[in-house]
């Protein structure tokens, strides 16, 4: 599988972790987290550990990618299964 492909494979938990802090964040601001947000939210010291998270959510369609945006990263709420 590409890196760019849409997988069924469930989220870590870490990843939904910040896939709904990314949600409480735009919901409380209005917009989504900026990277340099979900890099401090993380503990991470760089980008790139947030970014790998943010791609992997994005294979999942749990977040939308606009890269010429400033806080392009945009949650997608999930539907909850009963």
């Amino acid at each position: 599988m590409g890196r760019n492909d849409h997988t069924d494979e469930p989220p870590t938990a870490r990843q939904v972790e910040i896939h709904a802090y990314m949600l409480e964040y735009q919901a409380e601001h209005g917009a989504p987290p900026s990277l340099r947000e979900i890099v401090d939210f993380i503990g991470a010291s760089s980008t790139n550990a947030a970014a790998d998270h943010l791609r992997a959510l994005k294979r999942r369609g749990m977040v939308r990618h606009y890269p010429k945006r400033t806080r392009g990263w945009v949650p997608i709420a999930r539907e909850t299964k009963p």
